[in-house]
């Protein structure tokens, strides 16, 4: 078994009003249709130079239907979804590699662009991929390096309500999933029954429930 690694906490920032307080509490999340990845590459890299190499890199397939039908974006089915995403995080380790990329892809397409800035954590500042169903899941754990255990998505553009999404039953065969899809990559993780169950070491909160975490 591998030694275990710290636990790590990290903010959901709802309540940002200025930029004072989003550098106080802020973490950097993206959608890949809200972004070209190109575009985003540039953005992550630099946000990992200023902040001296402490940048994660979050990022998911989309699904929230309001979000896209007020932006004035078609909203695809979850599959496509999916698979512009898996493009796209290739694209993004591809541009924060040393060498130019060249990529022909179904949704994508690269050719012999060098990254600029480069991003100061190597070969790429981490990537964190949240996820529920099992396709997903299963992508994050070949190209994460965090996986965040979500919910389920549902088809009408919602997260599931259901209590069973929520279970240690369900959460278990969810980290199951990673783990098969994993292979060598999985590594064995040590608030310590979470832990020993389901290898979880990185705990995400809202802004508003920060204060209630810390230690009194």
């Amino acid at each position: 078994m591998t030694k275990s690694r710290p636990f790590r906490f990290g903010v959901i920032c709802e309540q940002m009003q200025t930029a004072e307080e989003w550098v106080t509490k802020a973490r950097q999340a993206e959608d890949y249709d809200y972004r070209h990845p190109v575009i985003l590459a540039k953005e992550a890299a630099t946000l990992d130079l200023l902040s001296d190499g402490r940048f994660e890199l979050g990022i998911g397939a989309g699904w929230l239907r309001s979000e896209y039908e007020q932006a004035g974006m078609a909203f695809e089915s979850a599959g496509l979804r999916v698979s512009h995403l898996e493009e796209a995080i290739h694209v993004l380790k591809g541009l924060f590699a040393d060498q130019p990329l060249t990529f022909a892809g179904n949704y994508y397409t690269i050719t012999n662009l060098n990254g600029f800035p480069k991003p100061v954590q190597r070969p790429h500042p981490p990537f964190l991929v949240g996820a529920g169903s099992k396709r997903m899941l299963a992508l994050a754990a070949r190209e994460a390096d965090i996986v965040g255990i979500l919910p389920k998505a549902l088809p009408n553009g919602t997260i599931s309500e259901e209590i069973t999404e929520r279970l240690p039953a369900t959460m278990a065969q969810k980290v199951a999933w990673v783990r098969q899809a994993a292979g060598e990559r999985f590594h064995e993780e040590d608030l310590q029954r979470r832990r020993e169950r389901f290898g979880f070491s990185y705990f995400v909160v809202s802004d508003t429930s920060m204060k209630r975490l810390l230690p009194s």
